[in-house]
Order: structure tokens, then C-alpha cells, then sequence
């Protein structure tokens, strides 16, 4: 019986690479922990940034804290959201945040991150982010548009793995 059920799972298998198969489904366990980093941007600008991730329903429940904004009087609390799992991608679709604005996100099967932040409170209209995600590591490369549309800047953020949940 055992080599039976090799042959049908050898025949599934080859049957569906065949076709093209599919994409592993979203795992948030690489994810889950505590995270500490840094932003920089490119006019010299720095700060913390504190993320902890908890797996929740399949996604991501995201705890985060952005710290030395640029943005004069503002001192933002700390916020959370959640990603949902979606098949091979964990998603925030419409999140409301009082530092980002209105946030939609991907986290992909493979750790491919993708941010758009609208509506960003102060003087940024907006943020773009992409990035990779790791077991150990999360870099995000940030375009950031002004008000005027005109002006630009761009940022880093690094965050490392500091302890698992």
C-alpha cells in the first residue's frame, strides 16, 4: 500500500509541474518575531522603526512603531494591521494609518514586499516601498513624494530578526 500511495503522489506531483502547478500557499512563521531597525533617508534624516509579527489566520498581524519622524509635533502612537493570507501572498488592503496614510501591501510567498501608502498626514503625499523579506532580515527601498508632486526623496529601511515569539 505504502508504494501505491509513492506512485500517486509521485503522479500528482509531476502531473502538476507539468501544468504549471502552483505557488506554495503564504507561511507566516519565517516572519514571526520581534524586528528593530532603522530608516535613512537620502537628505541625512534617521530614525527607529520596531515591528513584531504574529502569525494570525494564516497572515501576519504587524505591530509597529516608526520613531524620530521628520515631521515636526508629530509622535505617532504605535500602530497595527493585518495581512491577510491570500494564497501565495499575504495582503493589507484600505489599512487607515495616522503615520502612513491609507496603506496597501503585499507580502509574497517567496518574501517580495510591496507598499503603497496614500494620503501620508504632513508634507508627504505619498510612499512607495519594495523590498525583501527574510527569516532574518527586511529591507525596503522608499520612494517618498511631496505635496508639490515635484520633489522627491528616497529612504532605506533595515530591520533585523531579534527574537522569535
Amino acid at each position: 500500500m505504502g508504494a501505491r500511495r509513492n506512485v500517486a503522489a509521485w503522479t500528482i506531483a509531476l502531473h502538476a509541474a507539468a501544468c504549471g502547478g502552483s505557488d506554495p500557499p503564504f507561511d507566516p512563521r519565517p516572519y514571526v518575531g520581534e524586528w528593530r531597525g532603522r530608516w535613512v533617508d537620502d537628505r541625512g534624516r534617521r530614525g527607529a522603526v520596531d515591528l513584531t509579527a504574529t502569525a494570525m489566520g494564516g497572515g501576519l498581524e504587524l505591530t509597529y512603531d516608526v520613531r524620530s519622524l521628520a515631521i515636526p509635533g508629530l509622535r505617532p502612537a504605535t500602530e497595527r494591521l493585518h495581512a491577510e493570507a491570500r494564497g501565495a501572498e499575504a495582503v493589507v488592503e484600505a489599512h487607515r494609518s495616522d503615520v502612513l496614510g491609507e496603506v496597501t501591501a503585499t507580502i509574497d510567498s517567496e518574501g517580495v514586499v510591496t507598499v503603497d501608502c496614500d494620503g501620508v498626514p504632513g508634507p508627504i503625499a505619498a510612499l512607495y516601498a519594495n523590498g525583501r523579506w527574510t527569516a532574518a532580515r527586511l529591507k525596503l527601498f522608499v520612494d517618498v513624494r511631496y505635496d508639490d508632486d515635484l520633489l522627491t526623496s528616497e529612504a532605506t529601511v533595515e530591520l533585523e530578526l531579534r527574537g522569535r515569539d
